[in-house]
């Protein structure tokens, strides 16, 4: 098959075979051509489905030099990076980022295919160059994922009848750059180890640093720029180059980032992006909140002197002890300025590393949890209540040694659970940062700080109000008529915010005639504030009453014994996200 293809230029058109660089050529090609020349299938329409190319597709992957194929010959790609690919090129709702640069592609054409370059005339205009390829493959040495992403791209917006009004800003002809090299096999296994094996990838810490374009990276930099603005509690405190804090900082990129997407849901940092407003409003409550974990306390004998002594676990230690040294810089004396700064770095990362090896509250696991709880108490009044509890009931009230092993709730395993934390062998605490660990640490500070309330829920049989626990409820049937099953839920929120869902109930029975489809999901009948009710906690805590009917029917139609009915009841947290309780009724003649 002959390729016209336009030039952009010949690089190292001279080099001879025992040079150390080779000869290459740089096209352009069109997402549509790629979309012809590139022909494969899927192993099913499910998104993470596997490819494999077609034995008619002029592009094609050498599985001895690529990723590799499994039995069935589908190849070793990522299909979600390639879905990501596509997604970000049509623009689709989950499109992680607006734009997206790709890259240049790279192809071999093995010999003995013939490739030439053509000039083409163009009366007075400069010529044109083109790269004629005679050849029956090319091969895919690097960029196989961006292939598939731009002709998934292509296909899905061929298929789609109203794919201009579907996908407004794609288009077939999108350009991308091609290199192509004209190397044997040995020539394509050596370039395919360089481009794939040998290039530097930076830290996950410094991409998440230069990550701009995502929503949680613009809400990360408009956080930074809220930050050095009021409080400067991040100047300096980020690692960017490493994913441990070996140093002096608080936490690390790859941290920072983490704890935004646990104080803010995906649709919240996803608005961020677009709504400036929403965006600033969630800068501000973030460094208001981490200013709040400033004020902590703990105590610890890190001299070994046998004297405890305050520490902040939220402070920039930069601030406090580097800063003031680099600023008293003298120019006269070089060296024992510098000398001195070098004490101070030192001096602040023995501080941070002591800490860190005794208390877990600024531990990286801590960290996030705190800042779920962020989440959870955002739209209270006055939610820096909760972090004066943290502080005068919790640390206080355990001499400051809440997040050490002193407090034995953090090295206790129940029911061969493993336990929130665990001692190391050189007398330090250790808090493995992982999603169990975290979320048992989340649980158990929500719980110490009175955020866990369990909803309240009662039933009413012949004129007498029954309170439903964990234990399956009787409720007997009348033989001959139909009753109504009165419930009251009693439930805790923000007396500020009265914009949530309202409760519903989910019934589900092993009888089926007992609960008629329209009666599935129950709305409550009445909904108001029970205005006797004080919170010992917290002023903004209220707390809710709402009554649900439903209708049962006669004991006659009951074919079995009993029934089982099962409850569910959903209702909004703190943080408006949706809990589930479920309660058991036992139905009988």
């Amino acid at each position: 098959m002959e390729l016209d293809l336009p030039l952009l230029g010949t690089i190292n058109d001279e080099t001879g075979p025992n040079q150390p660089v080779r000869k290459k050529w740089i096209v352009k090609v069109t997402a549509e051509q790629l979309a012809t020349w590139f022909q494969y299938e899927r192993e099913s329409s499910k998104k993470s489905a596997s490819f494999k190319t077609l034995g008619t597709s002029l592009i094609k992957i050498d599985p001895k030099i690529q990723r590799g194929d499994d039995s069935n010959g589908y190849h070793g790609q990522n299909a979600a990076k390639i879905g990501e690919i596509k997604s970000i090129l049509l623009q689709e709702k989950n499109a992680t980022v607006p734009r997206i640069y790709l890259g240049t592609l790279v192809w071999n054409i093995r010999p003995p295919a013939v490739l030439s370059v053509a000039k083409q005339e163009i009366e007075n205009k400069p010529p044109k160059w083109r790269l004629v390829i005679d050849t029956t493959e090319i091969h895919l040495t690097d960029s196989a994922h961006r292939h598939f992403g731009i002709c998934e791209a292509v296909r899905a917006y061929k298929s789609d009848k109203e794919a201009n009004l579907t996908f407004p800003l794609f288009r077939p002809n999108f350009e991308f750059s091609v290199e192509i090299y004209n190397l044997d096999f040995q020539g394509e296994k050596e370039l395919f180890s360089e481009l794939n094996g040998k290039q530097k990838k930076i830290s996950a810490a410094k991409q998440k640093e230069l990550d701009v374009s995502s929503p949680i990276g613009a809400l990360k930099d408009a956080i930074l720029a809220c930050d050095m603005q009021e409080n400067r509690i991040l100047e300096n405190n980020i690692e960017v180059s490493s994913n441990q804090n070996t140093q002096h900082t608080l936490l690390t990129m790859s941290v920072f980032v983490a704890s935004i997407a646990e104080m803010f849901s995906s649709d919240e940092i996803k608005l961020a992006r677009d709504d400036s407003d929403a965006r600033d409003e969630m800068a501000e409550y973030y460094c208001a909140f981490l200013l709040s974990l400033t004020t902590l306390r703990v105590r610890a004998d890190l001299d070994k002197d046998g004297k405890d002594e305050d520490y902040a676990p939220f402070r920039n230690l930069y601030q406090k002890v580097i800063k003031p040294v680099e600023s008293q810089f003298d120019a006269e004396n070089p060296v024992g300025s510098d000398e001195r700064l070098e004490a101070a770095r030192a001096a602040a990362r023995t501080t941070n590393l002591a800490l860190r090896h005794v208390d877990l509250a600024n531990n990286n696991g801590t960290i996030k949890a705190l800042f779920r709880i962020g989440r959870l108490i955002r739209r209270f009044p006055s939610w820096n209540s909760v972090i004066d509890r943290l502080q005068n009931d919790l640390l206080v009230g355990s001499n400051g040694k809440f997040f050490q092993a002193e407090n034995e709730d953090l090295l206790s395993a129940h029911a061969g659970d493993v336990p929130i934390a665990l001692k190391t062998n050189d007398g330090g605490l250790n808090l493995q940062v992982q999603t169990k660990n975290i979320n048992k640490l989340y649980d158990y500070l929500c719980r110490k700080l009175d955020l866990v309330r369990r909803p309240e829920f009662r039933i009413q049989v012949d004129g007498q109000w029954h309170q439903l626990g964990d234990t399956q409820h009787k409720i007997s049937l009348l033989d001959d008529a139909k009753r109504i099953l009165t419930f009251r839920v009693f439930y805790d929120a923000i007396k500020a915010v009265d914009v949530d869902e309202p409760p519903m109930l989910s019934i589900d029975s092993n009888w089926k005639q007992l609960i008629p489809k329209a009666a599935k999901k129950l709305a409550p009948t009445k909904l108001d504030w029970d205005q006797s009710y004080e919170d010992p906690s917290y002023p903004d805590i209220g707390r809710r009453m709402a009554s649900f009917n439903l209708e049962l029917p006669s004991g006659s139609e009951l074919v079995e014994a009993t029934a089982d009915v099962k409850i569910t009841l959903n209702y909004p947290d703190f943080g408006g996200e949706v809990e589930k309780v479920k309660f058991l009724l036992l139905a009988s003649k």
